[in-house]
């Protein structure tokens, strides 16, 4: 008889749990939250540009998302978000690749110029410091870091120009006191050779 009773229980619960239906999905509050910054961060940095047709895939799963999940239908609204977030991050990584390599090209640019007038030589510190950034930026690129590469590429232009900047200006000063060097030589010579001159006219009124 206990057994029986047993059963009955046993078939009670497991009808009741049927009846109850699937559990409620919640609300995709993270995923939400996690697409609206990387939309953010393409916007703030004017990214859609360097991949518009992933981008315009991220708004579109992103809006169906929104509308999904102001209805409260949790399952959709997390898959679209979801989808959102992979075309949102796709379009930040070629974003920042992409202004990565311009900044190196430009950082670059800076370096040969800084080379053109010396500075590793005229400024040996300030042109180690600059290098040293570069060589940060161009490891970050190799480890896929592109957003840390772009920051670190820029900040090595800007070091390599003032460095040029710099070691122009040492030159000049340079240039403009061998001048005034060379200037001083000439008017000793002048004065040498008035000497001579008036030495030579001396002896002549002496004969």
């Amino acid at each position: 008889m206990k057994r029986a009773i047993g059963a009955i229980i046993a078939a009670v619960a497991l009808l009741a749990a049927c009846a109850s239906g699937p559990e409620p999905v919640p609300a995709p509050d993270e995923a939400y939250e996690t697409a609206k910054t990387l939309r953010s961060q393409i916007q703030e940095f004017e990214l859609a540009q360097y991949a518009q047709s992933e981008f315009d895939s991220g708004e579109t799963q992103f809006a169906a998302a929104e509308v999904a999940y102001n209805t409260e239908e949790f399952a959709a609204a997390d898959e679209g978000f979801n989808l959102a977030i992979d075309s949102y991050t796709e379009v930040i990584r070629a974003g920042f690749r992409a202004i990565a390599g311009a900044r190196q090209e430009e950082a670059e640019t800076q370096r040969a110029r800084a080379d053109e007038v010396k500075a590793s030589v005229a400024l040996a510190d300030e042109y180690a410091d600059a290098l040293d950034v570069y060589n940060q930026a161009v490891a970050e690129a190799e480890a896929g870091n592109d957003q840390e590469a772009a920051v670190l590429f820029e900040n090595a232009a800007a070091l390599f120009a003032q460095v040029f900047e710099d070691a122009s200006d040492k030159r000049q000063q340079a240039l403009e006191a061998m001048g005034r060097v060379d200037e001083r030589i000439e008017g000793l010579d002048v004065q040498r050779e008035t000497l001579e001159q008036s030495a030579r006219d001396d002896e002549e009124a002496d004969q």
